[in-house]
């Protein structure tokens, strides 16, 4: 899923496990991009994601 953070690109990924029903949060990774090339990923854990906006799981 998209989304920026600190006004730099951002992907938050979802991972459903088998058996379950609802992909849940796994890792969002904030971009740093110098002359069109990512040259820093921060990644940070599932519980942060609701300071960003995002929820724990998706349907």
């Amino acid at each position: 899923m998209p989304k920026r953070a600190n006004r730099q690109p951002a992907v938050a990924g979802y991972v459903r496990l088998p058996g379950d029903s609802e992909y849940r949060a796994q890792v969002l990774n904030v971009l740093r991009v110098e002359d069109e090339k990512i040259t820093e990923i921060t990644a940070f854990e599932p519980h942060l994601f609701p300071a960003f906006g995002l929820p724990l799981t998706l349907s």
